[in-house]
C-alpha cells in the first residue's frame, strides 16, 4: 500500500485564500484556515497566518509544529482536548 500524496499549487492556493479573505472583509466577517488536512505543513501555514494572523486545528501536535517553525498566528484547538494533553494546551495556547 502507497503512502498518499497531496500535491498544492501555492499559488493558486494563495490567490484563493486572497479571494476568500476579501469577502469576509466585505462583509465584516473575520477568517481562521483550519490546517488539519495539511498537518500543519510551515509553508502553507506561512501563506494562511500571513493573510488572516489565526489558524485552527484539531491536533495539538499540529499547532506544536506550526510554533516550532516560528509560524506567527493565534492558534485554536477546534476540539476538546485529552486530558493528557492539558499540559500541551496550556503551554502552546495560552496568550
Amino acid at each position: 500500500m502507497r503512502t498518499p500524496i497531496l500535491s498544492v499549487n501555492l499559488s493558486k492556493l494563495h490567490h484563493n485564500l486572497k479571494t476568500i479573505h476579501h469577502l469576509c472583509e466585505t462583509n465584516h466577517a473575520s477568517l481562521t484556515p483550519v490546517t488539519k488536512v495539511i498537518m500543519g505543513d510551515p509553508q502553507i501555514c506561512k501563506i494562511y497566518a500571513a493573510k488572516t494572523g489565526s489558524l485552527g486545528d484539531s491536533r495539538i501536535a499540529d499547532i506544536e509544529r506550526m510554533k516550532r517553525h516560528s509560524i506567527q498566528a493565534e492558534f485554536m484547538l477546534i476540539r476538546t482536548p485529552s486530558l493528557q494533553n492539558v499540559k500541551q494546551v496550556v503551554k502552546y495556547l495560552r496568550y
